[in-house]
């Protein structure tokens, strides 16, 4: 009985501990699987948080890559060179891989930008191909693209052809920062894409063009690398899908340059289902996978989290580092922040040396003892010591223990031990052209593990290309705010000055403050020296090239001993290049326009005629600086009615145009007044002639019978003429006033009429001969008046030569260097 009721008994308890054990397992199922889940959110949402972090900070470096965009339009312009430059800086800073330039022309401007740069503009046909430009007030013209491979097929494409390309260059505009277009279609691979562009402006404040880019979405995805490899993911831009991914995962946003865009991540995993596969094998092995399983994943997040931490801290710096805009901001952002990000004791960042690029300069971090920061804050890079064989070498130096120190650096153990080091980790500084500036210094107060230096030099390097680009950015900004004014100085110069041989003096005069030389002198082209070069390290020489590649002459600067150019000094030399370039490509051509109108204006100016009862004396002297000629005037017309008219004129501006209104006008008043033509009807003649050419001109017609001396006179507009009487007094002629030829008046005109007896001198001419820069007009006829009556000699000739020098030495530096025509008219009987 007790046997059967002991079976009976146990029966019930192994049923207890069966189902006890299933409940335990099913407990412990459920409980697993709610963690798992939790887990795996966690998961989800370190993985979305990484995600969000890398791209957020692969465009945050990309948009700031463009904020050097403002030094572009210092100076007005954008030349190739400068674009260039920046272009390449872009490039190395962002994950862009080409960037295009886009000028700001007006719908008048298209005919002269396509003959100016050679490049057709186009609309967008909206299919990815291109049709003609259709007019608009404002066109943003792609006129340049770097790397040329890449943008050519871009070369005239008006992105204002194009409202999602239209809408960013505005907010660009409207914000003064760089500007994120809707999703956009990538003309190279067709695949989706982001568009960002910034504007430029120039010295006035005022946008002269835009710098833009294009990054494909699979570039961004591409350039997470293995942060992230199991992780499915998602991108919408606001409302706009660019990576699509399965409804699920965590949920990040960040917002670039006013532009939301979220991120989902799902890593996959999903909760385990380990346990009930588990359960006839007991809780005990449930408990250890659920255990082993918790542990993994806390130390995948762990690792997931401390990774996230470090990005999110290597974006913030270099934010920080892109908004500084002076090298020491650079230098003090590194030392102060760089090290917690690395977990490093001390942060030491060291520079070659602007006065004696042989030493580094060593900014020491703010905890270090100050004496031992004293002690090698300068040091020759002879000097075996870790930054400045890293500085030497251009190359990475890592020490992990104290005992690598010792055997590496034993002269320098004793300070090393004093500052608590016992690993260092040093990176190189180097600027866009590979030159190694300096380096960054991370030192350790404990022994690294081999994974763990691997680690901190990933990290250390990525903040060394960031201190990198900042440090070029800030110092070429710096050294473009340093030379601006000696810079305006020699713009303004070379744009005044009026020849070849001008610009010349201005450069061996002006130049060597601008770049630091000894010297500077301009030479024609040698064919025996042929590309830049340097001879000796003590003369450095650029050719200077014209719009269309010809060589126009060379630039040689000279120095008392042999020199290296800094980043600095190559910008600015670079600057100076373009400036005097430019400078003797306009002076040569305006030399051969000045030759050519001086030329054409002669044939047309011909000495009077012989008129009976008349004296006639004429003189013309041209512009001296080359400005172009201006349209002065003058001719002595013998009518068929035997009256003689003198005219006398200047049509507005310089240059061909003026001359061949000139040669117009002159030729129509002849004809006429050969005839006998009333004034007034000449004058509307010349009025009709006139707004044809959309010019206009001040003139004086004189009609003289030299039987009688009488004389009528028009005024349009033109300096008063002078009348020299027979007892040498001088009188201003005041009547026959109208408007200026070429405005159309209609009204009668009231000649003005004298007498001119014999032996008096009635002068004629342009406003060159009077016209100042300080005084009013009225002064300086009184003053050509007095010197009139002060005039010596019965020559007419010489009297008219007179005037001239004595205007000429008189307040010569207040001149304004203008055409200047003279009619003097004697009557002999």
């Amino acid at each position: 009985m007790r046997t059967t009721g002991g079976r009976r008994g146990r029966l019930p308890a192994a049923v207890v501990l069966l189902c006890g054990l299933l409940v335990l397992g099913a407990v412990a199922v459920a409980l697993s699987i709610a963690t798992e889940r939790r887990h795996a959110k966690e998961r989800d949402d370190n993985a979305a948080e990484l995600v969000a972090s890398h791209i957020a900070g692969q465009l945050e470096r990309s948009v700031a890559a463009f904020r050097g965009a403002g030094a572009l339009g210092v100076d007005g312009e954008v030349t190739a060179a400068e674009f260039e430059a920046y272009a390449k800086d872009v490039i190395n800073d962002s994950l862009f891989t080409a960037v295009a330039y886009e000028r700001i022309v007006d719908d008048g401007d298209l005919a002269a930008l396509e003959a100016e740069t050679g490049v057709t503009p186009r609309d967008s046909d909206g299919r990815g191909g291109f049709v003609a430009v259709a007019s608009r007030p404002r066109h943003l013209v792609v006129v340049r693209g770097y790397p040329a491979e890449q943008t050519n097929a871009l070369l005239g494409f008006d992105i204002a052809s194009d409202p999602v390309h239209l809408a960013a260059a505005q907010a660009s505009e409207r914000n003064d920062a760089p500007a994120i277009a809707d999703p956009v279609t990538l003309a190279n691979s067709a695949a989706p894409g982001l568009f960002v562009i910034h504007e430029i402006r120039g010295a006035d404040g005022t946008a002269i063009g835009f710098v833009s880019s294009s990054l494909g979405i699979d570039q961004l995805v591409n350039a997470l690398g293995s942060t992230a490899p199991d992780v499915e993911l998602g991108l919408r831009l606001e409302e706009t899908v660019l990576v699509s991914s399965d409804d699920g995962g965590a949920v990040r946003s960040f917002d670039i340059a006013g532009r939301t865009f979220v991120v989902t991540a799902d890593d996959g995993a999903g909760p385990e289902a380990l346990i009930p596969t588990l359960i006839v094998i007991g809780t005990l092995l449930v408990a250890i996978a659920a255990i082993a399983s918790y542990r993994r994943d806390r130390r995948l997040i762990g690792d997931q989290r401390r990774v996230a931490d470090r990005n999110r801290a290597i974006a913030e710096l270099g934010r920080t580092l892109a908004g500084a805009t002076e090298p020491d901001d650079v230098v003090r952002a590194i030392t102060n922040h760089a090290g917690g990000i690395i977990g490093s004791r001390y942060t030491n960042l060291a520079r070659r040396s602007a006065a004696d690029p042989s030493k580094v300069e060593v900014a020491r971090d703010v905890g270090m003892d100050d004496t031992v920061a004293h002690e090698f804050a300068m040091q020759s890079l002879d000097e075996s010591l870790p930054v400045t064989d890293c500085v030497r070498t251009g190359e990475t130096l890592v020490i992990r223990s104290d005992g690598d120190y010792r055997r590496r650096y034993p002269q320098v153990i004793h300070e090393v031990r004093t500052a608590g080091i016992y690993a260092v980790v040093c990176v190189p500084l180097e600027f866009s052209d590979d030159v190694c500036i300096g380096a960054i210094e991370f030192a350790f107060g404990e022994a690294l593990g081999l994974e763990q230096a691997d680690d901190l030099v990933v990290a250390a390097t990525t903040i060394a290309q960031l201190g990198s680009r900042a440090l070029e950015r800030s110092t070429v900004a710096d050294a473009a705010r340093s030379h601006a004014a000696h810079l305006s100085t020699l713009a303004q110069a070379l744009a005044a000055a009026p020849t070849v041989d001008a610009a010349a003096q201005v450069i061996e005069r002006l130049v060597p403050r601008v770049v630091g030389c000894s010297a500077a002198s301009l030479t024609t082209v040698d064919p025996s020296r042929d590309g830049d070069g340097v001879d000796d390290g003590r003369i450095i020489g650029r050719d200077l090239n014209g719009t269309r590649g010809e060589r126009l002459g060379r630039l040689e600067l000279s120095w008392d001993t042999p020199v290296s150019l800094t980043t600095t000094q190559h910008a600015v030399l670079m600057t100076v290049t373009g400036l005097v370039s430019r400078t003797l490509e306009q002076t040569a051509r305006a030399e051969q326009e000045h030759e050519l109108i001086v030329q054409l204006q002669r044939d047309l100016l011909a000495a009077p005629p012989d008129v009976e009862s008349l004296e006639i004396a004429v003189r013309y002297q041209p512009a001296m600086t080359i400005v172009g000629l201006g349209g002065d005037w003058y001719d002595i017309i013998a009518s068929s009615g035997g009256r003689t008219y003198v005219v006398i004129g200047d049509i507005t501006g310089h240059g061909s145009s003026a001359v061949t209104a000139m040669a117009d006008v002159k030729a129509v008043m002849n004809h006429l007044l050969r005839l006998d033509t009333p004034l007034d009807v000449v004058c509307q003649h010349a009025d009709s002639l006139l707004a044809r050419h959309g010019t206009y001109a001040t003139a004086q017609i004189v009609a003289i019978d030299g039987a009688t001396g009488g004389a009528e006179y028009v005024n349009a507009g033109h300096p008063f003429p002078v009348v020299r009487r027979s007892d040498g007094a001088a009188e201003e002629l005041r009547d026959g006033h109208r408007a200026l030829l070429g405005a159309g008046q209609t009204g009668p005109i009231t000649a003005g009429r004298l007498t001119l007896q014999p032996d008096e001198v009635l002068l004629l001419y342009t406003d060159g001969l009077i016209e100042r820069r300080t005084d009013s007009l009225d002064v300086h006829m009184r003053r050509l008046a007095s010197m009139l009556e002060r005039a010596e000699g019965n020559d007419l000739g010489e009297l008219v030569d007179q005037l001239l020098e004595a205007e000429r030495a008189e307040q010569s530096a207040e001149r304004v260097d203008d055409d200047i025509a003279i009619v003097a008219v004697r009557r002999t009987a």
